[in-house]
């Protein structure tokens, strides 16, 4: 993987890391008084309302989505390339990557999903206590409720704006910090990929705290991960990220036009069968990725250098 150039002004990794956390504390803060000022002057507008769900305010809930997302994540990551200034294609955007990689991360997302139900699966049979189920249960309800207060699956309009709102917003802000500064840092820090990419996708899980979702979004960010370390273009994981998001909102919008209940399409698993079909096409698919990824030189309008990232057990 390639280095992080030094700033101008030398920051250590331990230094990118704990700067970059702060920024995200800072994101986190600006966007709650960003969102507090927008409550209050909205008139019949109140907290309260928001996480009830009242339809009155569904419109202001949506913006403060959008604003929340962009502060608690691209922010941050922004600024985080502005102090650090670790080179001119830091997300690695100007490096073009050939048609192939492209259609090959499409099909990766595609095997992703059903495939990640395994882990579904192998969270929901970890072992814990009645009433801590019953708490994450809860919680899961709750964050349910959330999400279809968000959603305008009513028509194809809304369906468009909850794409935008739920699938390609957070990919295009989550992806430039997860994988874009805190992945590339932690690479740095502790000079182990494998590592490097697991805690990343440990981080990205929780920040959704999700219990029933947390072994799930650890795998999800693993394919993330290392789609970013060897194809070396964020795009290429915005698309996994939109697709992955992208597909339940289009389960959940197919579902509320033909029996008017999306609730379903929330917990619907693959079959069996196709969990381990997934599995195994999504091993081929990720060998030919590697194969061409480290193949492929990078494009001259990138400043990084022709190396060959290392194995991904390193």
């Amino acid at each position: 993987m390639d280095k992080i150039p030094s700033s101008k002004i030398k920051i250590s990794y331990t230094g990118q890391f704990f700067l970059l956390v702060g920024l995200v504390c800072f994101g986190l803060l600006l966007g709650g008084m960003i969102s507090f000022i927008m409550i209050m002057a909205t008139p019949g507008a109140s907290l309260q309302a928001i996480t009830n769900g009242d339809p009155e305010v569904a419109s202001l809930a949506r913006w403060m989505q959008i604003i929340s997302t962009f502060c608690m994540f691209a922010i941050p990551a922004l600024l985080f390339k502005l102090i650090v200034r670790p080179g001119k294609d830091f997300f690695k955007f100007r490096n073009k990557r050939p048609f192939i990689l492209w259609a090959l991360v499409i099909l990766i997302a595609l095997a992703t999903i059903p495939t990640a139900d395994l882990f579904t699966w192998l969270n929901q049979h970890i072992p814990i206590s009645q009433g801590l189920k019953a708490k994450f249960q809860q919680l899961e309800k709750s964050y349910d409720k959330q999400m279809l207060f968000m959603l305008q699956l009513d028509s194809w309009t809304g369906f468009l704006k909850s794409l935008i709102l739920i699938a390609l917003l957070p990919a295009i802000f989550e992806e430039l910090l997860f994988r874009g500064c805190l992945q590339q840092v932690m690479i740095g820090w502790l000079k182990k990929p494998f590592w490097a990419i697991l805690l990343t996708s440990i981080i990205f899980s929780a920040i959704h705290a999700s219990y029933f979702g947390f072994l799930p979004r650890i795998f999800i960010g693993m394919i993330l991960g290392y789609v970013f370390f060897y194809g070396r273009n964020i795009g290429l994981n915005m698309i996994i990220h939109f697709i992955n998001n992208g597909l339940i909102i289009t389960v959940m919008f197919y579902k509320n036009q033909t029996t008017g209940s999306m609730e379903e399409a929330l917990k619907s698993q693959a079959a069996p069968w196709m969990a381990y079909v997934g599995l195994v096409v999504l091993i081929f698919l990720f060998y030919y990725f590697r194969k061409v990824a480290i193949n492929t030189p990078p494009s001259p309008a990138s400043s990084l250098e022709d190396n060959h990232p290392k194995p991904f057990y390193s």
